[in-house]
């Protein structure tokens, strides 16, 4: 869960689709081209440097 002005959110992704969704959303193309976050695998073993990203939004 990330915490927001007014709350707390939490973001998923069930594929890697969506989560290409959810970065246009967010507005991160940097993390759509970056090799480290191309597939669910990656984004797992990236987790704590994906949810810093994820974080400042």
């Amino acid at each position: 869960a990330f915490k927001t002005e007014d709350g707390y959110i939490v973001v998923g992704a069930g594929n890697d689709q969506q989560f290409v969704t959810v970065c246009q959303i967010l507005n991160l193309p940097e993390v759509i081209k970056d090799s480290r976050y191309k597939t669910n695998e990656l984004r797992v073993q990236n987790r704590k440097e994906l949810i810093d990203i994820l974080s400042t939004r």
